[in-house]
């Protein structure tokens, strides 16, 4: 194993616990993190192992096939979802790492129909910016890169997507700025989810959203701040 590669193996099962400790993986075994090793092969975190005691040995390298190329595939090392972040990284060249799982907030605020509104810093982040997969056939999962280039389609620039009463997709240049945007999703999620139980929807006039709107930081702004914000983060849990 080159040195770089142990790095990023080393990085992934940091970025799988820290989703898990934010809950941004949501419970139970189910869900996988990648990152772009570089040509056609990823890494990966198979669907059967656990978020919080993994190991380096743990993670798995496919291709763009669904094929391991590290060794034998077993059952240990499946996951049938594979074409999710190989179509995501064959469509954007600057995306180094995915992240879907299974969240509840996230998942519930999407399947309710609930629309994310610009209340709180987090949820602002997300006004206008997170894409709905409301598709039939991805309610339970996506194993065809026709199914995964659709759903790519459909998140176009944005960097989140909520399959309606699945999970979640998000990436981004970095696992940090992955791991942090899957983070700040559950909160926005969890807030609109409270929102609407005191108020029904919208909440905010035309007025309000305006005045809001207005504040709003860049997206470029939001990435250098939640770059900063990522690492008290870590520093938090690590404390912990």
């Amino acid at each position: 194993m080159s040195a770089s590669n142990k790095e990023i193996r080393s990085a992934v099962v940091r970025a799988c616990q820290l989703a898990y400790r934010t809950g941004a993986a949501g419970l139970g075994l189910a869900g996988h993190i990648s990152a772009r090793l570089g040509g056609d092969r990823i890494l990966l975190k198979p669907r059967p192992v656990n978020w919080l005691t993994l190991t380096e040995d743990d993670l798995v390298e496919y291709n763009y096939e669904g094929q391991r190329v590290d060794g034998p595939m077993t059952p240990l090392t499946s996951c049938d979802e594979w074409p999710i972040h190989t179509q995501i990284y064959a469509a954007h060249p600057h995306i180094n790492a995915v992240i879907h799982a299974h969240p509840s907030d996230s998942t519930l605020m999407v399947s309710l129909g609930i629309e994310m509104e610009p209340l709180t810093r987090e949820t602002s982040a997300f006004y206008k910016e997170l894409a709905v997969d409301p598709r039939p056939e991805v309610a339970h999962k996506i194993v065809d890169k026709k199914t995964a280039n659709e759903m790519v389609d459909i998140i176009g620039k944005r960097q989140a997507c909520v399959l309606k009463y699945h999970g979640t997709v998000i990436f981004g240049a970095t696992l940090d700025e992955m791991n942090y945007a899957a983070a700040e999703l559950e909160i926005a999620a969890r807030t609109m989810i409270q929102a609407v139980g005191a108020h029904k929807q919208p909440i905010l006039t035309q007025a309000d959203v305006k005045d809001r709107e207005s504040v709003m930081v860049s997206a470029a702004t939001r990435r250098i701040r939640a770059q900063e914000r990522m690492n008290i983060m870590r520093g938090y849990f690590q404390a912990k």
